[in-house]
């Protein structure tokens, strides 16, 4: 199934994700809300350093019912995320917030999927205002999510850069799975698996994509 996205929206997002002022919690969350008038926009930063990438790691699955579903997700993605909850809940709350757009790269991209959820869960009357991005995002879901659940992701984009190591991560044979909309940016065998996962070449390839110069190619699940 094909469908079109507004590429040079996501390529704002992006650098914008890669510039904006982070706030930063003891458990290496690191998070910016933005608001202008009745819309707001949380960034959540990519990996950064050690602490990061050691709750990346954590990819044991832990049940997860802070959005009224019983599933199970990446138990260090979520340590991380429920770390950074308290300082988003003001925001998220916030019945004067009309619209919400959720964007994250790499380990932030994790973090953006559990918000998003937890805002789609919170504030049902921004059923068609919440927007999310995931750029190179890992897996944090385990299979069996129900049709209900997957539905919430409709308006989540997942965009990859192909070949990019972090978005096979945890391993399929963990049982974890990306949900609703995969957008696939770049060429296969351009870049090694590490190299596209890099930032500078996510901006070259999205730039490319909202240019038109390639062809984009979308995965659904559900």
């Amino acid at each position: 199934m094909r469908e079109s996205t507004d590429f040079e929206k996501a390529l704002f997002y992006f650098n914008q994700c890669l510039s904006a002022d982070y706030t930063h919690t003891d458990k290496a969350a690191s998070f910016c809300v933005e608001r202008n008038g009745d819309a707001a926009v949380i960034y959540f930063e990519g990996s950064n350093g050690a602490v990061d990438w050691k709750h990346n790691f954590r990819f044991a699955s832990r049940p997860y019912t802070l959005t009224g579903a019983d599933y199970r997700c990446h138990r260090g993605f979520l340590s991380v995320f429920l770390s950074a909850l308290p300082f988003l809940e003001k925001t998220v709350r916030d019945t004067s917030v009309k619209e919400i757009t959720v964007v994250g790269y790499s380990h932030g991209a994790a973090l953006a999927l559990l918000c998003y959820d937890y805002i789609a869960h919170k504030r049902e009357d921004l059923s068609d205002s919440l927007f999310g991005y995931g750029f190179g995002t890992p897996r944090v879901f385990k299979k069996g999510l129900s049709r209900k659940v997957r539905m919430r992701f409709r308006k989540f984009t997942y965009i990859t850069n192909r070949d990019d190591i972090v978005t096979h991560l945890p391993l399929w044979l963990f049982g974890y799975r990306h949900v609703k909309r995969h957008c696939k940016i770049g060429k296969r065998g351009k870049y090694s698996m590490v190299d596209a996962h890099r930032s500078e070449h996510y901006q070259s390839e999205l730039k490319n994509a909202a240019e038109g110069k390639q062809r984009k190619e979308f995965v659904y699940d559900g």
